[in-house]
């Protein structure tokens, strides 16, 4: 992405976060700020991309955190499975 940076703008980069691709648009708000450093409202932007971003990594983690227990709770169950039959197949 960083070469096409130059054409990119503040309005792209609020369209990434409306669709939840925080570091492409923080990867633009800092280039824009590279430019044009004196813009506030570019920085209000960044920061809040970058607080969206950090939100979204918990969020996810919370979301997976349980699927990955029953996972392994799953994989446990399954591998008990696979010596009871073995067992079984002994007698």
């Amino acid at each position: 992405m960083s070469k096409d940076l130059n054409l990119c703008t503040k309005t792209m980069a609020g369209i990434y976060v409306q669709q939840g691709y925080f570091q492409k648009a923080i990867e633009i708000y800092r280039h824009l700020l590279e430019r044009e450093p004196h813009r506030t409202d570019i920085k209000d932007a960044l920061l809040a991309a970058e607080d969206q971003a950090a939100r979204d990594c918990t969020v996810k983690s919370d979301y997976l955190l349980p699927l990955f227990m029953e996972w392994f709770d799953l994989v446990r169950k399954y591998n008990d499975l696979q010596k009871l039959k073995r067992c079984l197949k002994k007698y």
